[in-house]
């Protein structure tokens, strides 16, 4: 491999740690939204309940709880696999032997999680 082909590699795991930490940003946005969703709906349904003096709003507070509590470990794994990718392409570039790395190791490797 020439000197540029190696430039090119580096190069790509610069944009694919990019493209990571921008994912991980998503990600935080998203379990932010839900945990803000879940707030809200869980004090309406409890409002609801205390003023309509029904134990209905109650048992469907909780199951709503409990499935914004699915939706948000589902998204914190989701990140928790691109936190680890985003570490190992960080740790590789930081590597005080980078070309070696890269002469033995497929850049494929490195390609971004299958989440699903």
């Amino acid at each position: 491999m020439t000197d540029s082909d190696y430039k090119l590699k580096i190069e790509l795991l610069k944009q694919e740690r990019e493209l990571l930490q921008g994912i991980i940003l998503k990600q935080n946005d998203i379990i932010f939204r839900i945990k803000g969703w879940t707030i809200t709906l869980f004090s309406a349904l409890v409002f609801f309940a205390a003023d309509k003096n029904k134990l209905f709003f109650l048992i469907i507070s909780t199951f709503a709880v409990l499935l914004f509590l699915i939706l948000d470990a589902t998204y914190t794994h989701i990140q928790r696999i691109f936190i680890h990718k985003s570490r190992k392409v960080q740790n590789l570039l930081q590597s005080e032997n980078l070309i070696e790395l890269l002469k033995n190791q497929s850049l494929d490797a490195l390609l971004l999680p299958n989440v699903w």
